[in-house]
C-alpha cells in the first residue's frame, strides 16, 4: 500500500521546469536519501511531498493515502508530514524578538512559526517528555538567538517531532555541523526511523546516511535517473565519524611571522551576550599572504569571532580589534568593501525575483536587493566574476530557480566585487555536491593569487582549499591552537 504516490509529476517554479516525469512512492516501513548533483530538484522534490509545490496541471498526478482515505490537498499533507531546512533555519534566526527554544517547540504542534493558538496541557506534557528523550531539556530556556548551528538543528529536529507526523524530511539536515554533533543528530535521525516515523533525507555526503535507510533516488536535471534498495546504510563510514581532534591539524613548529601588515588583530578580546561570555582572552593576528582556517566544535565560538572580525559585534571593554593594518576605528560600511562574506545563514536573504547577475550586483549595496543603477564599471566588474566563477548560464536565471549550490557560488563572485582584502567564509562548501566543491576549491585557490587572502570556518577539514596556510582552533570561546597548518592533513 503507498501513502503517497507520484504519477508523471512535473513541477515549474517562474516558469522553468525543476522536476520532470516524477513516478515515485513511499510504502510502510521505507525510508529514503536523495542525492544528486547541485541544481537536480533534490529541494524541490521535498517540497513536492509536503505540498508546498503544486504538481504542473494537467501533468501528472500527487496522492496521499492515509487511514484508508485518497487526498491530494497540500493542506492534509501538511498536517502529516513535517520537514527541517536550512531555510527554516534562517527564519528563526531573522526574528527581531527573543524566542526561546521550548516556544520553537510548541510550534510544531500547529506546523506555525508563531504561537498563534493556544497549547493544551497534555500538549505540553508530550513536548516535555519528548525534549528529554532527545536529551535536550536544558536548552529549552535559551533565546534561540544564543545557540549554535548544531543546537539549534537540534531544536528543529524536536519540533518536527513534536506533532508526530507520519513522515519527516531533513533538507541537508548536517550541514553547518561539526562531526560529533552529526553523529548524535544522525543517530537520533536513525532512531526516529526505527520507531514510527518514515524519513526521507536528501545529502551530498555518504557518511550522512544512517543505518535503518532503505532505498535511494538519484535525481539528475529533475529526473529520476536511479531508484535502488540500500543495504546496511551508513555502517561503511561510521569508523570515520568520530569526533575530530582539531588541535592535530595545527603544527607544533613555532609560529614566526615574516613582517608583513596586518590583516586583523586582536588582543585580549573578550566578548558577551547577555552577561554571557562568548570570547574570552583571545589574541590572534593574521597578516597579508596568510590565508586561515578557523575550526572548532558547534558551541566553540566561531560565528561570533567572524562577527567579531566583520564589526558586527563589539569587544569588551579592555580588548583591542584592529583592522587593515590601521589603528582607528573602520565603520560598518568599510569593512564591508574591505572584507567580503559568504555564510550558509545570509545566502537564505537571497528570495526576491531578481537574476543572478543582479544578484552578484548587489554587492555594490552591503544588502539582498538592489538599490540603485550601476557604473560602466562595475557592469563590468559583475560581468568579469560571472566568467571567472563560470557562471554565465545563472547570470540570466532567476534567483528562485537557482539551486542552492550554485546560488553559493554566485554569493561568493558577490563578495567580490569590491576586490576585497580578505574574504570570510562561513562552511562555503556546506550543501555542494563533490563536483561543485572541486570548482569551488579551484575557484579559491585563484581568488588567493589575486591579492585576496581568504578566513574559512569548516566543520570539514578536507574541504580545506590548498591554499591555506594557517589554521586555529576555538574551543569554549577560547584559543585552545594556532600556527601553520600541518602539511601532512592537508590535501
Amino acid at each position: 500500500m503507498r501513502s503517497i504516490e507520484f504519477q508523471d509529476v512535473d513541477v515549474e517554479i517562474g516558469g522553468i521546469r525543476v522536476l520532470t516525469g516524477i513516478n515515485w512512492s513511499l510504502k510502510p516501513g521505507e525510508h529514503w536519501v536523495v542525492t544528486g548533483p547541485n541544481g537536480c530538484g533534490k529541494t524541490s522534490f521535498l517540497k513536492l511531498i509536503r505540498g508546498e509545490l503544486a504538481p504542473t496541471p494537467d501533468r501528472g498526478q500527487r496522492t496521499y493515502r492515509w487511514n484508508g482515505k485518497d487526498s491530494s490537498s497540500p493542506v492534509y499533507a501538511q498536517k502529516e508530514i513535517a520537514i527541517v531546512s536550512p531555510e527554516q533555519q534562517e527564519r528563526y534566526l531573522r526574528i527581531e524578538w527573543e524566542r526561546t527554544a521550548w516556544d520553537v517547540v510548541l510550534t510544531g504542534f500547529h506546523g506555525t512559526d508563531y504561537l498563534y493558538e493556544e497549547i493544551t496541557g497534555k500538549q505540553q506534557k508530550d513536548a516535555r517528555a519528548l525534549v528529554k528523550r532527545l536529551g535536550i531539556d536544558d536548552l529549552m530556556k535559551r533565546n534561540v538567538q544564543t545557540l549554535s548551528q548544531g543546537e539549534l538543528r537540534k531544536i528543529l529536529v524536536a519540533r518536527a517531532l513534536v506533532g508526530r507526523p507520519r513522515v519527516l524530511l531533513l533538507d541537508e539536515v548536517c550541514d553547518g555541523l561539526d562531526t560529533r554533533t552529526r553523529r548524535l543528530l544522525l543517530d537520533w535521525v536513525d532512531e526516529i526511523a526505527r520507531r514510527e516515523t518514515q524519513v526521507i533525507t536528501a545529502t551530498h555526503r555518504e557518511d550522512e546516511y544512517f543505518p535503518s535507510l532503505t532505498h535511494q533516488l538519484d535525481l539528475d536535471a529533475g529526473k529520476p535517473v536511479r531508484v535502488r534498495k540500500l543495504k546496511r546504510a551508513g555502517k561503511k563510514k561510521k569508523k570515520s565519524a568520530g569526533a575530530i581532534d582539531f588541535k592535530k591539524l595545527i603544527s607544533r613548529r613555532s609560529l614566526r611571522n615574516k613582517p608583513a601588515p596586518f590583516l586583523f588583530q586582536l588582543k585580549n578580546a573578550d566578548v558577551y551576550h547577555n552577561h554571557k561570555p562568548i570570547l574570552l582572552g583571545i589574541n590572534w593576528e593574521m597578516l597579508r599572504g596568510q590565508n586561515w582556517a578557523v575550526l572548532g566544535h558547534n558551541g566553540a565560538g566561531k560565528s561570533t569571532f567572524l562577527n567579531l572580525l566583520k564589526g558586527e559585534v563589539h569587544q569588551a571593554l579592555g580588548g583591542i580589534v584592529h583592522r587593515f593594518n590601521e589603528e582607528r576605528r573602520h565603520t560598518l560600511w568599510e569593512i564591508r568593501q574591505r572584507a567580503g562574506f559568504v555564510s550558509m545563514d545570509f545566502q537564505m536573504r537571497f528570495q526576491e525575483d531578481i537574476t543572478g547577475a543582479d544578484a552578484i550586483a548587489t554587492g555594490y549595496f552591503g544588502g539582498h536587493l538592489l538599490y540603485d543603477k550601476l557604473s560602466r564599471k562595475e557592469k563590468r566588474k559583475v560581468d568579469e566574476l560571472i566568467d571567472l566563477f563560470d557562471l554565465r548560464e545563472f547570470a540570466l536565471r532567476m534567483v528562485p530557480t537557482i539551486s542552492y549550490g550554485q546560488m553559493r557560488r554566485i554569493l561568493i563572485a558577490r563578495s567580490l566585487v569590491h576586490d576585497p582584502e580578505v574574504l570570510i567564509l562561513d562552511e562555503p562548501f556546506d550543501g555542494l555536491e563533490q563536483e561543485i566543491r572541486d570548482h569551488l576549491d579551484r575557484q579559491l585557490n585563484n581568488v588567493s593569487k589575486l591579492n585576496t587572502n581568504l578566513l574559512m570556518v569548516t566543520h570539514h577539514p578536507e574541504d580545506l582549499p590548498t591554499c591555506m596556510t594557517h589554521g586555529m582552533v576555538l574551543e569554549n570561546g577560547a584559543v585552545v591552537a594556532s600556527g601553520l597548518l600541518n602539511r601532512s592533513l592537508r590535501k
